[in-house]
């Protein structure tokens, strides 16, 4: 698929107000920001989202997995400065031969964006509740949100400053830069802004999947989405006892990083995330943590069965068959998931276990849950495991 940035737009003009790149960095990051002859740097792009692109950093080589887990990347991730709405959609889909990338406009597309922009709390009776964003620029990013992203990733990597190199429970992003757009303004009349992180050149974790199964086998792609599942569950425990809840946990802003040896998740998209700390239901919002996961992960699978539709004939196998190929792995990854939540309380009462054995820990754990994820609405399902959470912890 080539990739190029649109040459029907004017050009934009952006100020920084924090550059911590080098000089190869500025260059490409300039060249975007200002939309001057960015196609000089279009055979560094991986890839295109709705607001952000990933780019191979010039100034650094490729980076090994277990330099991605010790901070060490090769990616700079541009975020505010153009996209394509192409790319937001979800799902197995054919990507087109050729996509644009568009500058920010900052008029209001917050209809367009409806269901990229919703919001989720939990009000003072335990209710969940949904909205939306009043205003959404197309492909920018407002100073309200730039700085909750800020804040959140410095509050993070504070944290895990507690771990030694490479045994952190999951990866995050660096800020590299940032800055704003004087002429590209919200309806308060503030300007958008952009920021620019260094980040692991790697898929996330839906193109991860595809690309095994695709290349080594079906078996071997629901592996690895097990052992993923496994790590999630970890990193769930991890924020939600730190009193953080991510709201957005879908496996599009997760990448997988394993070495066989150990594994850990690169998470991204950290403006999502919120303090419960002080809120009347913590573990409603810890449910709907749960909950957006398995979403997602539904998600994946189903459409990855009707992805394998359309180039095999699914017709010659039974119904049963079918649907087996959906419930087994969504089981197994489910229940793998309960055991790296649950970890800690398994290791303690059995002592150390295999992998094999953390997937069996937790399928009676895991059964209950995916009965109540399969039969009840979201509100339900967290009033659901605000009861499992207590009666697991008695």
């Amino acid at each position: 698929m080539e990739i190029r940035f649109s040459d029907r737009c004017p050009s934009q003009r952006g100020e920084f107000t924090f550059n911590g790149l080098n000089s190869q960095e500025h260059d490409l990051v300039d060249s975007i920001v200002n939309w001057e002859k960015p196609n000089r740097f279009s055979n560094l792009i991986s890839c295109v989202n709705g607001r952000s692109l990933l780019l191979r950093n010039p100034s650094t080589p490729i980076s090994t997995t277990e330099q991605h887990m010790n901070g060490i990347y090769d990616g700079l991730q541009v975020i505010g400065t153009g996209g394509n709405l192409f790319a937001a959609s979800n799902g197995c889909r054919e990507m087109p031969r050729q996509l644009e990338i568009y500058p920010v406009d900052p008029t209001n597309h917050a209809r367009d964006l409806n269901q990229t922009i919703e919001m989720h709390s939990i009000d003072e009776e335990g209710n969940l509740r949904y909205w939306s964003r009043f205003y959404a620029p197309l492909h920018g990013m407002d100073s309200k949100e730039a700085e909750k992203r800020k804040a959140m990733t410095q509050r993070l990597k504070l944290y895990l400053q507690n771990y030694a190199d490479g045994c952190q429970p999951f990866c995050i992003p660096e800020l590299a830069a940032e800055g704003y757009y004087p002429d590209k303004l919200d309806l308060q009349s503030q300007p958008l802004y952009f920021q620019v992180y260094r980040v692991p050149l790697i898929d996330r974790v839906p193109n991860q999947f595809m690309n095994v199964a695709i290349k080594e086998g079906i078996e071997k792609g629901f592996f690895m989405l097990t052992k993923f599942s496994f790590t999630t569950g970890l990193v769930e425990k991890v924020l939600h006892d730190i009193g953080l809840v991510y709201m957005d946990g879908h496996l599009g802003n997760m990448s997988f990083l394993n070495t066989g040896k150990s594994s850990s998740l690169f998470i991204t998209d950290l403006g999502s995330i919120q303090d419960i700390s002080q809120e009347k239901y913590p573990d409603r919002y810890k449910g709907f943590d749960i909950y957006t996961y398995m979403v997602s992960f539904s998600n994946l699978i189903s459409s990855f069965v009707e992805f394998l539709a359309k180039y095999e004939d699914l017709s010659k196998n039974s119904e049963k068959a079918v649907n087996s190929l959906f419930n087994i792995p969504f089981l197994v990854a489910m229940s793998a998931f309960w055991s790296g939540y649950f970890k800690s309380e398994a290791i303690s009462r059995n002592g150390r276990f295999s992998f094999n054995e953390a997937i069996t820990a937790s399928k009676k754990e895991a059964l209950s849950l995916i009965k109540a994820f399969e039969t009840l609405e979201a509100q339900k399902f967290i009033e659901f495991f605000e009861q499992f959470i207590k009666t697991d912890q008695k």
